[in-house]
Parts: structure tokens; sequence; C-alpha cells
């Protein structure tokens, strides 16, 4: 039973690598697009943890590759974006209450960390959590 459960688990983590190698491959065509077309569907998504997760999953992964855009729109854009899913879902406490959603919405601060440190406020600061301070530009 351990083993079956431990290769399940295998397989999945390579499908996700696959997965991850995919997004990469769209976000190199469409850019910022990739970014905004995600989170429109994340807004959608409602209460099911699986798909929030998965969708904060994806966010994450494209993170490094936009995080490198040199286009100003397109980096507007992912800042936007970016700054709407901090403010709106993540520090809001709008996602599923689960630990695997949780995990992947550190995830996507992470990837877009780069991309907060160089922008001006992204997250309002009445919208920050008390303990948690804001990235401001200095």
């Amino acid at each position: 039973m351990c083993r079956d459960s431990a290769e399940r688990v295998h397989r999945f983590h390579r499908f996700r690598r696959r997965v991850e190698d995919a997004l990469l491959n769209c976000c190199v065509c469409l850019g910022a697009d990739a970014l905004s077309q995600l989170c429109t569907v994340l807004a959608a998504a409602g209460a099911q943890w699986q798909v929030v997760e998965g969708l904060l999953f994806s966010v994450a992964a494209i993170g490094l590759e936009l995080v490198t855009l040199s286009d100003a729109a397109q980096r507007g854009r992912v800042l936007s974006c970016v700054g709407e899913l901090l403010s709106g879902y993540i520090f809001a406490k709008k996602l599923p209450d689960h630990v695997l959603v949780s995990s992947a919405a550190l995830l996507v601060v992470a990837s877009y960390a780069k991309c907060v440190g160089q922008s001006a406020p992204l997250v309002p600061q009445e919208d920050c959590p008390s303990r948690l301070p804001c990235v401001t530009m200095k």
C-alpha cells in the first residue's frame, strides 16, 4: 500500500513538472496575457481547493519567466495582476482554507518577489496584514 501511494505521488510530481514546462512555453508566446488569463480564471474558480491550488501553482510556475519581461507595458500588466492577486486574494484570505492552497499561495509570493521588490507598492498599506510590512520603493 505504501509503495503504491509513493508511486502515485511520484507520478503526480512528474506530471506537475510537465505542466510547468508547458506553461512556460505558453508564457513565452503569450507574455503578460498568460498571467492575466490565469487571474481571470482564478477569480471565477469558486471554493474548490483543488482548482484554486492548481491555478495558484500555474501562476507561480510562470512567475520566474514573467519577471524577466523587458517590455514596460507587459511588465506593468504583470505588476497590476500580481498586485490584485496579492491584495484581493492572498492577503485578503479569500482562498479556500487548505494546506496545499496555502503552500501554492506562498509559491506565488516567492515567484513574484523580484517583481514586487522593483515596483511601487503593489498592495495598499491598508490591505496589508498587520504583521507583514508592504514592500515600498525607496
